[in-house]
């Protein structure tokens, strides 16, 4: 949840007050005048109050007796304290009286008991709050106090437009219609009812023009939403792109508790296409007013990539698009899919996922270590997998230099630099964008959790039964040192950064003309690989890396500082580079 500092100032227009020709009688026996102490208007659920403390801002108050308006007057804000409004007499109020208050005063509402309330798009003198309290008698001054913390009536719908920088489609957005049979274009708020009651609910598509010509200018537009009961299925929500009306389906199992409450400001974050589909993010709950300097709040979204770095607890976006553009049998655009944990050096718990439109959620538990998740499709087939490195390690900040370029100071997938165990990394067959599990001891495979252990299983196979089975390590078979048919040498390849690279975001895997001489002295050795028959090498301050060139055969560099070639069979390490 993003928590943003309130500027009050920003809500509250200033009021004109014409009288109170629409009060109802303002006098009690046996009381005093009532002096409004303060008026805060209370944030999302939890959060502090704020103090509604600016100039000509107008509350209305009402007595109450066994649940009906008895009297009622207006209190302004002017020159640091609350006072009568301008034409209006106090509330004369005995010790212990109910009161109720909303904000922002309007004449036209005459009626206590149904206050209207409508969706509309978002306007602050339409933004009703209102509050109970009970009158305080102080006898040695012949007054009764008062002080009101207001609620808000309406839920808010806040939508965040944001596009990709290739992205050349209409950025203006028109009309938004939000269409389940539990929303409510309307609802009569009986302020008389203690906790407030809604009651005379109209259902039916909330629609209103975001009026945004430019959401690369003005990234977001709000509704005031009625509160729900219930949510049906789904919420949809058709939105107009230029000319263009396109379909966000939401679940209301997004929304906390499955219905709109007041109070709280629900952020729908959609991403759009070049193809202009949309893409929504989880709902967040955010502060009611949004600082025009907020320009994104869910920066976790992350790009197309087949390995992330996350830090310990932290929570990313992957987008499951990677199946579509990286050639997944049978997963067109907009297919159904599951998603889970494959398999982790860490626990059956490393990492958590579940589904968010078209992203896995991902949220990394507190050790690190590595995991592989997968998505599979309607028929049960694992259509992608990708490589989760949890880590407090920044390759941006930390890592080495050499050959005139930037390199990550340590193996993909180890926990640190150096010689020892940890060093170790992860193993890779050449081509495959999946890794295999490390060490722990130089010549045991770490343990692994998950649904699914690493196998080794005869090749070659197609590069489709590669994706679809990413912890199956194919052995040599028959003399063919290769696992892939048939066989590839653009998987890696050195015209740059191909869809099977198993580097994160903004790394690659080297050239061979990128290896030359050993590597630096603070950069570890692997000392740890799969041999073609499977089995493992290992020995003490030695390695190889693969470099992204196949050419008959793979090329790799052993810290000997030789560039040799093998079979893609083997499991060596990687050692990205900066792309």
């Amino acid at each position: 949840m993003r928590i943003v500092k309130k500027d009050i100032t920003l809500l509250l227009p200033v009021l004109l007050i014409m009288g109170c020709s629409d009060n109802f009688s303002n006098v009690t026996t046996n009381g005093y005048p009532l002096s409004v102490s303060s008026v805060s208007l209370n944030g999302v659920q939890t959060r502090s109050t704020t103090s509604l403390a600016t100039e000509g801002s107008t509350i209305s108050v009402s007595t109450l007796n066994s649940g009906v308006v008895s009297a009622t007057s207006q209190y302004t804000y002017t020159s640091g304290a609350w006072g009568v409004a301008s034409g209006c007499s106090p509330l004369v109020t005995p010790e212990g009286t109910n009161l109720c208050a909303y904000y922002p005063y309007s004449k036209d509402i005459t009626d206590k008991s149904s206050i209207p309330l409508s969706s509309v798009k978002y306007d602050a003198s339409k933004d009703l709050s209102y509050a109970y309290s009970i009158a305080i008698a102080d006898v040695a001054h012949s007054i009764s106090h008062a002080t009101f913390s207001l609620q808000h009536a309406y839920a808010q719908l806040t939508f965040r437009f944001s596009c990709s920088s290739s992205y050349t489609g209409s950025k203006s957005i028109g009309d938004i219609i939000i269409s389940n049979s539990g929303i409510l274009r309307s609802a009569g708020l009986d302020i008389t009812k203690s906790g407030g009651a809604y009651g005379s609910k109209v259902a039916g598509d909330v629609s209103f023009n975001a009026d945004i010509t430019d959401f690369t200018i003005t990234p977001s537009a709000s509704v005031l939403a009625v509160p729900t009961d219930v949510l049906s299925d789904n919420l949809s929500i058709l939105i107009q792109i230029g000319s263009d009306y396109k379909l966000l389906t939401l679940p209301a199992s997004l929304f906390a508790n499955g219905k709109l409450e007041a109070g709280v400001n629900y952020q729908i974050s959609v991403n759009v296409n070049s193809t202009l589909t949309l893409k929504s993010a989880d709902i967040e709950t955010i502060d009611w007013v949004i600082p025009s300097s907020v320009t994104n709040l869910m920066i976790n979204i992350q790009p197309e990539s087949n390995s992330y770095i996350v830090a310990p607890g932290g929570t990313i976006y992957i987008p499951v698009s990677r199946a579509s553009t990286g050639n997944a049998a049978n997963f067109p655009v907009d297919s159904p899919f599951t998603c889970g944990l494959l398999w982790s050096d860490v626990s059956a718990t490393h990492v958590t996922t579940s589904i968010v439109d078209r992203f896995i959620k991902l949220t990394a538990g507190s050790d690190e270590g590595n995991s592989v998740v997968y998505a599979k499709n309607k028929n049960g087939d694992i259509v992608w997998s990708w490589h989760i490195w949890v880590t407090g390690y920044n390759p941006s900040t930390t890592h080495v230099t050499y050959n005139g370029k930037v390199w990550m100071d340590r193996n993909l997938g180890a926990k640190t630099n150096g010689t020892s165990s940890t060093a170790y990394g992860l193993s890779y067959q050449w081509g495959r964008k999946d890794p295999f599990p490390g060490s722990i001891d130089g010549s045991t495979m770490s343990t692994t959790y998950g649904n699914l252990l690493p196998t080794l299983v005869a090749g070659p196979v197609s590069l489709v039964t590669a994706i679809q089975n990413p912890n199956i390590f194919y052995k040599c078979n028959n003399g063919i040192n290769d696992w892939q048919t048939p066989q590839s040498d653009a998987l890696w390849n050195n015209s740059g950064k191909t869809v099977y690279d198993p580097c994160p975001d903004g790394w690659r895997v080297p050239l061979d003309t990128e290896f030359s001489g050993t590597f630096p002295d603070n950069t570890p050795a692997g000392g740890w690989s799969w041999r073609s028959n499977g089995s493992v090498y290992y020995s003490i301050g030695f390695g190889y890396w693969w470099s992204s060139v196949y050419s008959t055969y793979a090329f790799y560099l052993s810290n000997s500082g030789s560039v040799n070639g093998c079979g893609s069979v083997a499991g060596n390490s990687v050692r990205c580079i900066k792309n």
